[in-house]
């Protein structure tokens, strides 16, 4: 293969990359930091393999997360390699290589619980099974536990160390250091899910990280009746395998990397990881496979440093330093600005505000460069936080698109409150899109948790009625009312009809006094107040969603946009701003939500797009200018955060991400201590990376 395929002028390898790159150890092992072109340094031992006559198949890619794996890809493009090679070399995530695996042992592919929505009947079914009464949280906290279990293997390798005689139930809690009923419930969960008698050698669903936890139970029980040889999914023929992120490595995902190279031992082996990057802890990554307990059959591991920053200057390295307190040094042949900026405003606008800085900071920086918008990404702590950013972007008129994060505009909540806003005042234009309405239908049934009326025979099950509904409102939006008045509110709890009813009066009312013009401005902002209030949203909130977190983003959803609400002078004026949002969606300006990726490939190469994603969904990734908008005290870092250091990771991977300008914005009087940080004024304590 000629070396023009893979050489390029764009980036030169330092020393330390060199030696990863050309090195003949099987297994290798990089520690490295953020910006050190870890992911480059991978595609760059790809191509030297590539060039000793390794064919593109034999090559294999594996992550932790979904944007790894276009990271990856895209560094394989980035050291010139031709489109076609790329094309052949398999990357995927662990989880998708589990669900391929699998899916050749069972014949067929299983259902997927995409939601703690579509989980907690189970859950409630386990409970009820156990005669236990649900605590308030108690779901969440469940799924979170399970979580942390199937990823640790902590249950299995409970079992698998004791020879002989079985743990009892209380032994094994005891060892778990769980409570026992919260042993039961999660075997009984997980025999609704995968029952152990049932005739079927397969579960009846999996949820999220499920694929890999159950190959990884195949492959590492000791007493498996599945050996490896019988895994015909398993890929064979590997020559190098590189593995990216393995800072966020847990022992399920340990499982199914030491079953792989069982069955390629002749296979050369290259990983890197940053243990100041873990963002998926609460999943069971370890920090033990950085530091020398990555077991791969036997073999020696060779570690290898890799050090020197290619992304950003010392401006930003001094920062990474003193937020990681740990060595850092900078090989760019280019300048990295930190900017660090205060918004003065009163409490009520001060998002609006801040996020119009944002906006307006980002414009500038395209004017002085000359760079496109592509280049840039503004990054958020929370989903919920990108209400006050994208009215702002809309209003500068600045395309954007989204990772991570559904547009405020096609939240489930929002789209109930623009569902009673539309029947309120015939504003149908505002839902041109047939995404949009077939979401709208499917969120407005969650929230009301009906059971939709029959079309043709009573045997029609839910998904069919709730299919045949999304038919009509596709095809004519002017049957929403309908819909709403004769499904929603006669088949909701009273309760919740009375609500409803109450909120669609107010907004009509509001709508016709405004048409009248005979109602002062100040009551028409106050209307939207009274909306949400009618809905008693903060109790339909807490029984329609599983985890706090998303309950709080729901309610922060609204507050959001109580606030937009609020800059416009009447009704009209904000379904007018609501529907240039959906306008904006329709262009294809979000098209990372669409399904098909030819679409998200258009997106991503408009020139005048800028990305908006929440933090921890570009890892891996870089660009030119980071704006991070909102690092404020209780915001970033996070009040009800877990844990602190994990707040640390995720704050250091944002800002990690920059290239040429970082831009950290907050309220004045309210900077967090990494605002500071960013600033040179202060150094956050030194944090442990990650849990032992």
């Amino acid at each position: 293969m000629p070396t023009a395929l893979f050489q390029t002028t764009a980036f030169t390898p330092t020393d330390e990359q060199l030696a990863i790159q050309t090195s003949r150890a099987p297994t290798v092992l990089v520690r490295a930091n953020a910006g050190a072109a870890k992911t480059t340094t991978l595609a760059l031992r790809a191509a030297e393999s590539l060039q000793r006559g390794l064919e593109p198949e034999g090559i294999w890619g594996l992550t932790f997360t979904e944007p790894a794996v276009e990271a990856l890809q895209q560094a394989l493009r980035k050291i010139g390699l031709a489109p076609a090679i790329v094309k052949r070399i398999p990357v995927m995530s662990f989880d998708t290589l589990a669900q391929r695996v699998l899916r050749v042992a069972e014949h067929e592919t299983v259902p997927t619980m995409a939601t703690a929505e579509a989980m907690a009947p189970v859950v409630r079914e386990a409970l009820q099974q156990l005669g236990l009464n649900e605590e308030p949280g108690g779901v969440e906290h469940f799924l979170r536990s399970a979580r942390w279990l199937k990823g640790r293997l902590a249950l299995d390798r409970a079992r698998w160390v004791q020879p002989g005689e079985p743990l009892s139930l209380p032994e094994l809690a005891d060892t778990l250091g769980l409570p026992l009923h919260e042993l039961r419930l999660f075997l009984t969960c997980e025999n609704l899910r995968y029952p152990a008698q049932d005739g079927v050698d397969r579960p009846f669903f999996r949820f999220e990280q499920d694929a890999t936890y159950d190959l990884a139970r195949l492959l590492a029980d000791p007493d498996t009746t599945t050996p490896l040889a019988e895994l015909q999914g398993l890929p064979r023929h590997v020559g190098l395998l590189l593995v990216d992120e393995l800072h966020d490595l847990n022992a399920a995902g340990h499982a199914v990397l030491q079953g792989l190279m069982a069955v390629n031992a002749n296979a050369a082996f290259c990983g890197v990881g940053d243990e100041d990057q873990v963002v998926h802890a609460a999943a069971g990554a370890e920090r033990r496979f950085l530091q020398g307990e990555l077991e791969l059959g036997g073999r020696q591991l060779t570690v290898l440093p890799l050090t020197a920053s290619h992304r950003f200057a010392p401006a930003l390295a001094s920062v990474a330093h003193r937020l990681a307190d740990k060595p850092y040094a900078s090989a760019a042949g280019h300048k990295t600005q930190v900017r660090c900026l205060s918004c003065i405003a009163e409490p009520a606008t001060a998002d609006a505000l801040q996020a119009l800085q944002t906006v307006d900071a980002l414009l500038a920086w395209a004017k002085d460069t000359r760079r496109p918008l592509s280049d840039a990404a503004i990054l958020l702590r929370h989903a919920h936080h990108s209400v006050a950013l994208e009215n702002a972007l809309v209003e500068r008129g600045v395309d954007y698109q989204t990772r991570g994060l559904q547009p405020y505009v096609r939240q489930p909540e929002v789209l109930l409150v623009r569902a009673l806003l539309a029947v309120a005042g015939g504003g149908y234009d505002a839902l041109r899109s047939l995404t949009t309405r077939e979401e709208l239908v499917r969120s407005v049934v969650l929230f009301c948790d009906v059971e939709l009326g029959f079309e043709e025979t009573e045997s029609e099950d839910a998904e069919a009625r709730l299919q045949t509904a999304i038919r009509y409102i596709q095809a004519d939006a002017d049957m929403l009312r309908p819909f709403v008045e004769q499904q929603l509110l006669k088949r909701s709890s009273p309760q919740r009809a009375q609500a409803m009813t109450r909120a669609i009066a107010i907004a009509r009312q509001a709508l016709e006094c405004a048409g009248k013009g005979n109602s002062q401005e100040a009551t028409h902002r106050r209307w939207f107040a009274e909306f949400v209030q009618a809905l008693d949203l903060p109790h339909w909130v807490g029984q329609v969603f599983v985890r706090q977190e998303r309950r709080d983003a729901a309610l922060a959803y609204f507050d959001g946009l109580q606030q937009a609400a609020a800059q416009h002078a009447t009704p009209q004026a904000y379904f007018e701003r609501l529907a240039q949002l959906e306008s904006r969606l329709e262009e294809g300006l979000a098209a990372t939500h669409s399904a098909h990726k030819r679409a998200i490939r258009r997106a991503a190469d408009r020139k005048s797009t800028v990305t908006l994603a929440t933090v921890a969904d570009v890892k891996g990734l870089e660009f030119e200018h980071v704006l991070m908008p909102f690092v404020e005290t209780g915001r970033f870092p996070d009040a009800h955060a877990e844990a602190a250091w994990q707040e640390r990771n995720l704050f250091y991977v944002g800002i990690t991400r920059a290239r040429s300008r970082l831009t950290v914005l907050a309220r004045e009087g309210h900077q967090s201590p990494y605002w500071h940080c960013c600033a040179g004024s202060a150094k956050v304590p030194a944090l442990q990376s990650i849990a032992e």
